[in-house]
């Protein structure tokens, strides 16, 4: 995914000799982008985010979308035409873009976070886009959603007013790295038990988890597991109070396991209906993936919480 520029060395020539100059040798130890190529891309993504929406169309999607919330709206895609095939989808506009942080760099890939209100919903996405090259496009990777009116943290900034990129593993000054604390927080949700709940607020993200899960334990006829894990941290950037914004995807996988007999099968407006539309006599496995959006403060300032996110049931199988 690294396509590394090479520095060019500065060389004395006569006009006559001057070499062709490639646009991939740049020096990119500058923005990512500024606001008004974030206003650009977020245009050039409501675009084809309408007509991919229009059709269901994953693979225009692809353009403008990447990784796993490529996943979580493809994911939606096939619930909407499976469900509601006489009803497309209808686009809400990004506004924005709000708040801009974009850190320096040196070499691909480049990244960028834009804040972009989506006033009828009542909600902001904190979208992060990347771009590998210079010949790819930028495609929108994160974009948890948080409340409209709640008080989004202020970014760290370098002299020239560049936000301030952190290292997944990069404890410092924090109460603990943006890795660990999506791991820890992860083992959290698996297992309500754990001691390292301490170590967390208990955030509507969580509360909402533990709800799922107390609703799926008092199933009849099934019996029912949920495990968690968590994708690569790649994403982070310094909070002006010295704490720190990660960006992460957990991955939620929920088991059922049918009784002698019985049956199992999902309510009309169920997403996991789309899958299993017929229900399931002996087992099914569903998974999500929810792109999560954690503040971790600075040593002495509380605990880490998540405070954005989105999601939704990326596949799902059974018998």
């Amino acid at each position: 995914m690294v396509v590394a520029p090479v520095l060019a060395t500065l060389l004395t020539l006569p006009a006559a000799c001057d070499l062709p100059h490639r646009k991939d040798l740049d020096d990119l130890s500058k923005v990512a982008a500024g606001r008004s190529t974030a206003a650009s891309v977020l245009l050039n993504y409501d675009s084809v985010r309408a007509n991919a929406d229009a059709r269901w169309s994953d693979s225009t999607l692809a353009t403008v979308e990447g990784g796993p919330l490529l996943r979580i709206d493809a994911g939606a895609y096939l619930v909407s035409f499976r469900l509601s095939p006489d009803q497309p989808l209808e686009t809400t506009p990004l506004s924005g873009p709000g708040v801009v942080a974009s850190p320096r760099f040196g070499s691909y890939p480049l990244w960028f976070v834009a804040e972009l209100p989506v006033p009828d919903a009542g909600v902001s996405r904190m979208s992060l886009f990347a771009r590998k090259s210079t010949t790819d496009p930028w495609r929108m990777m994160y974009g948890p959603e948080i409340a409209v009116d709640a008080t989004l943290p202020e970014f760290r900034t370098d002299d020239p007013g560049a936000a301030v990129s952190v290292s997944p593993h990069d404890a410092d000054g924090v109460v603990m790295s943006p890795a660990r604390a999506c791991r820890d927080y992860a083992k959290v949700l698996q297992a309500r038990s754990s001691p390292l709940r301490r170590m967390f607020v208990r955030d509507a993200f969580l509360q909402q988890m533990r709800e799922i899960q107390d609703a799926q334990a008092k199933l009849a006829y099934a019996s029912f597991r949920q495990t968690w894990s968590i994708m690569p941290v790649r994403y982070a950037l310094r909070l002006d109070d010295g704490g720190v914004l990660v960006f992460a995807t957990l991955v939620r996988t929920d088991r059922y396991h049918v009784d002698p007999g019985g049956y199992l099968r999902w309510n009309g407006n169920s997403a996991a209906k789309a899958y299993l539309p017929h229900g399931v006599r002996h087992w099914a496995r569903l998974q999500y993936d929810h792109q999560i959006l954690m503040e971790i403060p600075p040593v002495g300032g509380g605990k880490p919480a998540v405070i954005g996110q989105y999601g939704g049931v990326v596949s799902g199988v059974g018998s």
